[in-house]
């Protein structure tokens, strides 16, 4: 007997053990069948095997926001300088952000610029941008007139 007829003529629990037809059996005595419930078993599958994916999305979304809080940051504040005279403060720091955010495909939560003491000739001037969670300081010094 061929196991392609045994699959056709028998339960699905039978199979051929050692050339003799055997059927499985649970514990309490009832035959067990290969019948199951497959769209549970995928669902089940298919979390566990995407559940990692989702904190390493977020990390990315992390990653990306500061990467592009840390460009942003740098390219403004240098052009910011380079755009003013020698020794004088930027005012307008708001205006090299924007295009630098939409370039990155970002939007900036918020931005401060501030003098490390007063804001003269010699002094550090900071600029402090965050996107999302994500926030870079960038330093420079004024120059002397």
């Amino acid at each position: 007997m061929s196991q392609s007829l045994l699959r056709q003529d028998c339960p699905d629990s039978a199979y051929l053990v050692q050339g003799r037809l055997s059927i499985r059996r649970s514990q309490a005595g009832r035959a067990l069948t290969d019948k199951g419930s497959s769209p549970i078993e995928a669902v089940a599958l298919m979390t566990l095997l995407l559940l990692p994916i989702a904190p390493a999305l977020s990390l990315y979304q992390h990653l990306s926001d500061s990467l592009a809080a840390e460009s942003i940051a740098r390219h403004a504040l240098r052009a910011a300088l380079l755009d003013q005279e020698k020794g004088v403060v930027p005012s307008e720091i708001g205006r090299y952000l924007e295009p630098l955010a939409s370039s990155w495909g970002k939007k900036i939560s918020s931005f401060e610029m501030s003098c490390g003491g007063q804001c003269e000739e010699n002094s550090l001037l900071s600029l402090r941008v965050q996107i999302g969670s994500a926030w870079a300081i960038q330093t420079a010094g004024l120059e002397p007139n």
